[in-house]
């Protein structure tokens, strides 16, 4: 996988206390993402998500961003390390065809 996937864009909500669905502040995540990232929504086809410990974002999500062709759609609870696992998957499946842009998710609001 070396010299072969990248992380190309970072988006950030706000955090605190945040009156907003967890699905709502992950739709913003993933267009800032793609904003920061220079990508059209169009360009993504693959999204994996997390949800923390409250579950309240699913594979639902894809609908909601308007993503409805997308090569790649996982939700991973790995706990403590389900970043780690979201980028290590993003990257064995960009490195191995399965997608060229994947949006790792993570939102919660408890």
């Amino acid at each position: 996988m070396k010299n072969r996937t990248a992380i190309v864009g970072l988006g950030i909500t706000e955090m605190g206390r945040v009156y907003r669905s967890a699905s709502d502040l992950a739709c913003e995540a993933v267009f800032l993402a793609l904003k920061d990232a220079g990508l059209n929504k169009s360009e993504l086809d693959g999204l994996l998500i997390n949800a923390g410990l409250t579950n309240s974002v699913g594979l639902q999500l894809h609908t909601k961003l308007g993503m409805q062709e997308l090569n790649l759609l996982t939700f991973i609870q790995g706990y403590g390390s389900s970043a780690g696992q979201m980028i290590q998957y993003a990257s064995m499946a960009i490195a191995n065809g399965m997608a060229d842009y994947v949006a790792c998710v993570f939102a919660d609001n408890p």
